[in-house]
């Protein structure tokens, strides 16, 4: 009786280390975190004039503009990297490159003829040089019609000009007015067409290489909206464990939609962490720099890091006036850009970027 027993010990002792190790096995590795929130550099300010980005001294520099809806607004509307520079997309004007050396420069690419009341949305490094999409917003405008272009058009590139789209060729007077970058060249797009007060929707796949487009349902271009539970994707190991951090040590309630943005297909990684449909949405946008990644709070003015060493930093941004905000980010060499607007519903007044250094 007694070896039966002990038989039973033995075996429920080989059970519990045999479980311990196959956990320590399959466990995530779990990133060493700094708790104190680090303040930033104080950093360089400037200010949107006339499409200008203007360096002011300090937050209380900060004066309120004339509010007119965001789609037409002069603001940085997005942002890309391409050869290491970070490129700022300026609405109603074209785009800017920001070089950070020993002294920041802006190299303004700008056509204010055909930015002028349109609205840009997104900017893609493709085929070495950067694909802008704009279009004019009938709802939120302050003037009738804008001129017809083309909305797809290369910058920095060989051959500058509008990406040439069979559906556009046998269709001039539509517009693209959404896109949806996908893999292998892939970008899925809504077309609108206004006459009479009748409006009318369509959309195609187009491969941007073979310049070759498909019509396709509705239904199939929404699915590409969708935002899939982060539980159930395979997600790189920073991105993984920047969003584990956000998710268990920050108080954010309802969903939390993260927007991961890349410079190589498909740019945009949606996934998110559903709540409450009560509650609001919390947008939170990652983005790369070599083998870091870094998030930006914008709710709570904080951007969080995590480094190729598996160290989490956070870092406590300004606190800026009331009703301004912090609003999109990228890394770019060695640098911070992080655009601020003064918000008033769907009204912008002044807007600009802040320029800090990355301390990691």
């Amino acid at each position: 009786m007694k070896n039966a027993v002990l038989l039973l010990n033995l075996l429920f002792l080989s059970l519990i280390l045999f479980t311990n190790c196959n956990n320590s096995l399959n466990k995530t590795e779990t990133p060493a975190i700094k708790e104190d929130p680090q303040e930033v550099n104080i950093g360089e300010w400037y200010i949107l004039e006339n499409g200008s980005f203007n360096k002011i001294d300090n937050l209380l520099e900060l004066i309120s503009r004339e509010m007119v809806p965001w789609t037409v607004q002069e603001r940085v509307s997005d942002f890309t990297v391409f050869n290491d520079y970070a490129i700022a997309a300026v609405n109603g004007f074209g785009i800017s490159i920001i070089k950070n050396n020993d002294s920041t420069e802006f190299e303004y690419l700008y056509n204010k003829d055909m930015y002028q009341y349109n609205t840009i949305t997104r900017m893609y490094p493709v085929n070495n040089s950067v694909l802008c999409h704009f279009y004019f917003n009938s709802v939120l405008n302050i003037i009738d019609r804008a001129g017809s272009y083309n909305t797809m058009q290369y910058f920095l590139s060989e051959i500058p000009g509008p990406v040439d789209i069979p559906f556009k060729k046998s269709n001039p007077d539509w517009e693209i007015v959404s896109i949806i970058p996908a893999l292998n060249d892939c970008f899925y797009l809504e077309w609108k067409h206004i006459e009479n007060n009748i409006v009318n929707f369509r959309y195609s796949k187009f491969f941007l290489n073979l310049k070759t487009e498909e019509l396709i349902t509705r239904e199939e271009y929404r699915s590409q909206y969708e935002f899939k539970d982060y539980r159930t994707l395979e997600l790189e190991k920073g991105v993984e464990q920047i969003t584990e951090f956000i998710i268990q040590n920050r108080e954010i309630p309802g969903s939390i939609h993260f927007l991961y943005k890349t410079i190589k297909p498909p740019f945009l990684l949606k996934f998110s962490r559903i709540g409450s449909p009560d509650n609001n949405v919390t947008e939170i946008k990652i983005v790369k720099e070599n083998s870091s990644y870094f998030a930006l709070l914008s709710d709570q003015n904080e951007i969080i890091t995590i480094t190729s060493g598996n160290i989490i930093n956070t870092y406590a941004l300004p606190e800026l006036p009331e009703d301004f905000f912090y609003m999109d980010f990228i890394a770019a060499n060695g640098y911070f850009i992080i655009s601020w607007e003064e918000i008033d519903f769907f009204n912008v007044g002044a807007s600009g970027i802040l320029i800090i250094d990355n301390q990691i």
